[in-house]
């Protein structure tokens, strides 16, 4: 039993993690490209 609520936890925090990471790279992404828009 405590090792399904491990691996639930595990999958919840990985998938945070992809999501944060995700959303930092699509931020630097728009950074840039309006940083050459302007240019």
């Amino acid at each position: 039993m405590t090792f399904f609520i491990d691996t639930n936890i595990l999958a919840v925090v990985w998938s945070g993690l992809i999501v944060t990471v995700a959303g930092v790279s699509v931020q630097i992404n728009t950074s840039n490209f309006s940083c050459l828009w302007r240019e």
